[in-house]
């Protein structure tokens, strides 16, 4: 059996060029796979209850929008029902994120004239696929550029894609995985942001970084991030201060723009309400408990290795071994000359150590296992790949070589 993986693995080996000819139609038909068996899963899942309550966040912004722009319209398709004002709105549905994601898709339904409750479900649940699925595009790209060869691009998509909790949840997570998914996209941006910055990079850049703010604060990680990256390489390399800070002044400003501008809630005051948000966020109003570790503890008590042992418990041991060499390979690359691939690295290491590190000085309230921070699982997989490749690296032309290769591929 053996034998016969590493002849397969052989197709896809740097020296057999013949592979390179079909490569474009090998990447389509990886990609068309994936989209099919996602979109023929969508029918599997149910709706979780944060999806009435952000259906009803989408309808409220889109009412706020039509009596702001097209008051007479909007009465006409709104007829008997009302819908309350912002003010009036409980803030655990007011200051919650996701407007920019669940309005549009209130006037699409609208559009389509979905009016059974099983069909507008599914209608979100296929949406909120296509995001995911175009993210995993993305993350195809981010691989491909920093490992500089497609089949890490492949490997990584595949690892993310067929993760069960993040397959599960691109289908009907209406918050946690979009914001993956725009995180990935933003990320995509600063990555080239690194080669060369341009105004046209930036735009797209703070674009999609508003867009996963607007969904989770969270999201703030990912212009902080960039921009101690491009600070590090002023430092070390270009030494060109000015162009750091007008780049970092015009991603801030923009990136602020674009979290106002499609988050509808923050017009009336923006500095006030996000204010609002943020003391929201940080005193979470949800009571509950979780089950952990054969207790029931409070959400506001969860100890600080709760997000850890969920990661670990519900991750494949052989990707989380695969990580923590990655890891040591970062640490070794540290006393390299490589800048350009040193700075990439920790750019993913920032993205997925600090958000956990926030989260346990912080004490925030946690529940629902680690759903809240699956964002940071694309870097995780990164990381990993890091490690794959070193391995393989360090057993190339050794009779290990193809083994290692199979247990990889036979763990997915």
């Amino acid at each position: 059996m053996i034998t016969y993986y590493s002849k397969l693995i052989y197709l896809f080996d740097e020296t057999n060029k013949k592979i390179y000819k079909f490569r474009n139609i090998l990447i389509f038909l990886f990609f068309s796979t994936i989209f099919i068996i996602g979109f023929s899963s969508v029918k599997d899942y149910g709706a979780t209850n944060d999806e009435y309550n952000q259906r009803l966040n989408g309808f409220i912004t889109l009412n706020y929008l039509g009596e702001k722009f097209i008051p007479k319209i909007t009465k006409e398709f709104r007829g008997d029902k009302e819908f309350p004002k912002f003010e009036n709105v409980p803030d655990n549905l007011r200051y919650y994120g996701g407007s920019i994601i669940h309005t549009p898709l209130a006037f699409l339904e609208i559009i389509f004239d979905i009016k059974d409750k099983k069909n507008i479900f599914l209608f979100k649940h296929y949406s909120y696929f296509i995001i995911f699925f175009l993210s995993l595009i993305s993350f195809f790209n981010i691989c491909k550029h920093r490992f500089l060869n497609w089949k890490y691009g492949i490997l990584g998509v595949l690892i993310l894609f067929i993760s069960p909790r993040i397959f599960a949840n691109s289908i009907y997570n209406n918050l946690d995985i979009p914001f993956m998914s725009f995180m990935i996209f933003s990320l995509n941006y600063g990555l080239s942001l690194l080669k060369k910055i341009s105004f046209k990079i930036i735009i797209f850049f703070s674009f999609f970084s508003g867009i996963a703010i607007d969904i989770r604060l969270m999201g703030m990680i990912m212009p902080c991030t960039i921009i101690f990256i491009l600070f590090l390489d002023t430092i070390i390399k270009t030494k060109n201060y000015k162009n750091f800070f007008t780049s970092s002044f015009y991603i801030t400003i923009l990136t602020f723009l674009f979290i106002i501008i499609m988050w509808p809630m923050l017009w009336e005051d923006p500095i006030k309400n996000l204010i609002n948000v943020f003391n929201n966020l940080a005193n979470h109003p949800i009571k509950g408990y979780n089950f952990y570790l054969g207790s029931l503890i409070p959400f506001s008590e969860t100890p600080w290795h709760y997000l850890l042992i969920w990661i670990l418990a519900t991750t494949p041991l052989i990707y989380s071994l695969i990580f923590f060499i990655g890891i040591i390979r970062f640490i070794f690359n540290v006393f390299n000359k490589k800048i350009d691939l040193f700075l990439k690295d920790l750019t993913f290491i920032l993205i997925f150590f600090c958000p956990i590190l926030a989260i346990i000085f912080l004490s925030s309230t946690l529940y629902n296992g680690w759903r809240h921070v699956y964002f940071i699982y694309p870097y995780f997989v990164i990381i990993g790949l890091i490690g794959i490749e070193w391995i393989l690296k360090i057993l190339k032309n050794k009779k290990f070589y193809y083994l290692i290769q199979f247990i990889i591929l036979f763990s997915l």
